[in-house]
């Protein structure tokens, strides 16, 4: 059976913090393993193993230098061809698998977490996997069965959009959604670098009083998944990309 790959996309790559340090280091310029170890501190084969995931993401590009290897960052190609919006698919069996869960507390009334989740004055603040990203909500109808399309850019630069769909939208308590890579067009993309990844992933959140601030329950699980994309998510739920992005989020609550 072949080795499941770590990761599939960029919020997953740089959700752990040693290939979120290696991007900021190489968004000064290019760099050996060498060098990235000097700097870093760290032994050359993780950050080899590292660089390994996030070339497979598009992040860092490689080059050949006379016996050296060159490393910087750079946007990655985008796949151009479309697929369904959650397409039920009798072809094949199902099966069942448990959503991957991340609880959070914020220090801030649950109103302001909810709002922060749709309406797009405070998504545009913080709706991104790491520091030195801008975020841009170019069309926003967040409610029940609405639809927004969204623009993550990089520090290196790269584009990334996303298409999310609403499914329920529960003032100041329930949100859910489901959220597909896409192009400008807000067209729905599959996933080239991973293939088996899940067609369909859904987030529920929960949020709830506690005490002066809000307790936020994140659940995070793909719908009617065949085997083998089921094996693929249950690979990597300790890698739940959202982690980042609700980093971004507590720091962005705490400095309003």
């Amino acid at each position: 059976m072949a080795r499941l790959k770590t990761t599939n996309d960029i919020f997953n790559a740089i959700a752990e913090p040693k290939r979120r340090a290696l991007v900021e280091v190489l968004a000064d310029g290019e760099k050996t393993v060498g060098e990235l170890a000097a700097h870093t501190k760290w032994r050359q084969p993780s950050i080899s193993k590292h660089l390994a995931v996030l070339r497979e993401v598009g992040l860092v590009s490689e080059r050949q230098e006379g016996r050296c290897r060159i490393y910087s960052v750079q946007p990655a190609a985008s796949p151009s061809h479309k697929k369904k919006l959650h397409e039920w698919r009798p072809d094949r069996m199902t099966v069942k698998v448990e959503p991957s869960v991340l609880v959070r507390e914020f220090n801030a009334p649950r109103s302001l977490v909810f709002d922060a989740w749709t309406k797009t004055e405070h998504l545009n603040n913080w709706m991104f996997p790491m520091p030195g990203c801008r975020c841009e909500f170019v069309q926003a109808d967040i409610k029940s069965d609405g639809t927004s399309l969204h623009k993550i850019t990089m520090p290196n630069g790269h584009e990334m959009w996303l298409f999310t769909r609403y499914e329920e939208v529960s003032a100041p308590d329930r949100l859910v959604f489901f959220q597909y890579m896409s192009n400008e067009n807000g067209d729905i993309l599959d996933n080239p670098r991973m293939p088996t990844w899940p067609k369909d992933m859904r987030a529920t959140l929960i949020f709830e009083d506690a005490g002066d601030g809000t307790k936020l329950t994140f659940e995070w699980e793909p719908i009617d998944p065949s085997e083998e994309e089921a094996a693929t998510f249950e690979s990597m739920r300790e890698q739940n990309g959202w982690s980042a992005g609700l980093d971004m989020l507590d720091g962005y609550l705490k400095a309003l």
